[in-house]
């Protein structure tokens, strides 16, 4: 994606990748900036690779909504094929996010909408208290804002059960169809 350069690092996850883009390494094009204080993520439960628009779809909204709210992206996390189902220890994605975190130079991330952080309530709601704990801001481009406060807390979380529910059920019902009758 030419907005983000084709200098990116690959790590393999879960039966899926992640790609990073970070300008405080050298690995990022012009829309990333050294000094930033924000982390782009994006994760697409299908496979895929940084030249492949569908993927980097994920990323276009969030990378809109920064410029227009004035926030400053350094990094960029894309997981490819990773489930949202999976368990905290497994989502590398979020373990580099946290790791920019603990270095202290993230203020804000920005995602597409919470669907893509996590379909598992404990996932989500580890994530969301590590933001919490270390004042870092949350951003949904669906939502085109900052999330904020109590009522935009709890609709979150209503829609990550709801999610939770949804990717249970879609598990059941790919079971079903390959038992043989």
């Amino acid at each position: 994606m030419q907005r983000l350069g084709p200098d990116y690092v690959a790590f393999a996850a879960a039966g899926g990748s992640v790609y990073v883009w970070d300008a405080g390494s050298g690995h990022a094009g012009p829309e990333l900036d050294p000094d930033g204080d924000t982390i782009i993520h994006g994760r697409r439960a299908f496979g895929g690779d940084p030249t492949d628009q569908n993927m980097l779809h994920h990323l276009l909204g969030p990378l809109d909504l920064s410029g227009r709210a004035g926030l400053r992206p350094r990094m960029v996390v894309m997981a490819a094929g990773l489930s949202g189902c999976l368990d905290y220890d497994n989502r590398v994605d979020l373990h580099l996010g946290a790791a920019a975190i603990e270095a202290g130079w993230v203020n804000n991330v920005v995602w597409r909408g919470g669907d893509r952080i996590a379909r598992e309530v404990v996932v989500a709601e580890t994530y969301y208290r590590q933001l919490e704990s270390s004042h870092v801001g949350l951003w949904f481009s669906e939502w085109g804002r900052k999330v904020s406060g109590h009522a935009d807390m709890t609709q979150l979380r209503v829609a990550t059960v709801m999610g939770s529910n949804e990717a249970s059920r879609a598990r059941g019902s790919s079971r079903a169809h390959s038992v043989p009758r």
